[in-house]
């Protein structure tokens, strides 16, 4: 749903809603101009989720080719991530920084074993595949944070971790492998070393 104005070289359009089960946008406005390749403006809320579990706002401005995204996010936690995407019609490419400033974990494991966590992630991907590496902190964490290394692929609402390094340098190192269903209530089958 939603409305739009056409004209030879552009679509304006405003209050764009749509549901596809899996992920929502609602109150969308912006531009989109017919050129080579097509460029993009705009602005939206948006989840994922058929609960809407993960939700914020964002901001897009580019072309096809490469589309810069300012995302925020306010559930499951609070961060913010700076993204890049290149090929968007055809094999999409991702990469950027994500800052996260508040995830409670007690929304999955009650009492949660320390957080709410915050740090800093690059992250890179394609549309199946994701790989992050930075530092995360938080209550009952060692000061100097817990190193993240991960990757990992996602369909039909099943995460496959394929590697995910949690390690505090000249401490401890624990390597995690598995999958987990996406839920409101994970469901989760992991390895670990």
């Amino acid at each position: 749903r939603g409305s739009a104005t056409i004209t030879r070289s552009r679509i304006e359009f405003e209050d764009l809603r749509g549901d596809a089960g899996n992920w929502a946008i609602a109150g969308a406005s912006g531009r989109l101009y017919a050129r080579e390749p097509m460029a993009l403006e705009a602005n939206a809320a948006w989840s994922l989720m058929s609960g809407h579990e993960i939700a914020g706002v964002l901001r897009a401005v580019g072309d096809f080719d490469r589309l810069q995204v300012d995302a925020r996010i306010a559930a499951p936690g609070l961060a913010e991530a700076r993204l890049e995407l290149t090929d968007v019609s055809g094999d999409l490419r991702w990469h950027g920084e994500t800052e996260i400033q508040a995830l409670g974990l007690a929304q999955w494991i009650d009492p949660a074993p320390f957080g709410p966590l915050h740090g800093k992630l690059s992250m890179q991907g394609d549309r199946a595949s994701y790989a992050a590496t930075g530092v995360m902190h938080g209550d009952g964490l060692p000061d100097s944070g817990v190193h993240v290394d991960g990757k990992a692929r996602y369909a039909d609402l099943l995460v496959t971790l394929d590697q995910l390094t949690l390690s505090v340098p000249g401490a401890t190192t624990v390597q995690l492998q598995g999958t987990m269903t996406v839920a409101v209530q994970p469901a989760w089958d992991m390895d670990a070393r």
